[in-house]
């Protein structure tokens, strides 16, 4: 297994877990391994794998039909202002 990987447009690291390890469980050993600082990684980031793979059957269906998994949800545009919060009235 090739053990490093550039993260990629939409990908956050589980995605990368995913991709690596067939597991998003891998994904606190890539946090340790590559000293992050939480789950969030920018795009282009090269991250190190060094552990073992958890489900071949996962990697292989990636790599056998070309998805690269990206998930990250970006938050953009929507139709609540700064005004909004959680207080509300209920009219009885």
């Amino acid at each position: 297994m090739k053990n490093s990987i550039t993260v990629r447009e939409g990908q956050n690291i589980f995605d990368v877990a995913l991709q690596k390890y067939g597991s998003i469980e891998g994904a606190l050993q890539l946090v340790k391994d590559n000293e992050l600082k939480g789950w969030e990684v920018k795009e282009g980031t090269e991250i190190t794998a060094n552990g073992d793979v958890m489900d071949e059957r996962v990697i292989r269906f990636y790599e056998e039909n070309n998805v690269v998994p990206a998930t990250k949800v970006e938050k953009v545009g929507g139709s609540f202002s700064n005004d909004f919060n959680k207080s509300f009235e209920v009219k009885q």
